[in-house]
């Protein structure tokens, strides 16, 4: 039986669900607990959830934008109540995200991949990005990243090119999603 997944604001209803994920990531996958471009706040919300919570809320408002951000609706996958990845919606493009981060990005936990979740969480945050008055959306990801190219191309997505990133870095796949 194929279970249900929908997307959810962040909330304390799957805290627990998510520091487990996070705690898991951090043990059995070796991602940083300290270094911020990978862990999407994992430090904030072990030690204050009601802030890392918060932090999501600002974002979503554009209030206390870092340097390089735009305003940013994060969302939950849960499956049968427990948190399987997030997806970032951003609003609006900057130069950067213009150029290699688009208006989506995504990621489900590695003991859940391989079950259609991404291509469902893409499925779901589109009409989202529909209501926030975008006409079509830019999703990226390295070129040598099959499973989010076929996610990418599963919702439609049309490639318009590859960029460069850097030396010894995989190109960025740069497609675009009509609403």
């Amino acid at each position: 039986m194929r279970k249900e997944m929908r997307l959810v604001v962040p909330s304390r209803q799957y805290m627990e669900s998510y520091l487990n994920a996070v705690a898991r990531l951090e043990r059995e996958f070796n991602i940083a607990k300290e270094d911020p471009s990978t862990s999407n706040g994992y430090k904030l919300a072990r030690e204050n959830f009601a802030a890392f919570l918060d932090k999501l809320e600002n974002e979503r408002h554009g209030i206390n934008l870092g340097e390089g951000r735009v305003e940013q609706s994060v969302f939950w996958a849960i499956v049968d109540g427990s948190y399987v990845g997030r997806i970032s919606l951003r609003h609006r493009l900057n130069e950067s995200l213009q150029k290699i981060g688009g208006h989506i990005g995504y990621s489900v936990v590695p003991w859940e991949r391989r079950r259609g979740y991404g291509k469902k969480m893409l499925a779901l945050v589109l009409p989202r990005a529909k209501e926030l008055g975008l006409t079509k959306v830019l999703i990226t990801c390295d070129e040598d990243n099959i499973a989010s190219k076929k996610i990418i191309e599963a919702n439609g997505g049309i490639l318009e090119n590859a960029v460069l990133q850097g030396d010894n870095i995989a190109r960025k796949l740069r497609y675009w999603i009509n609403l």
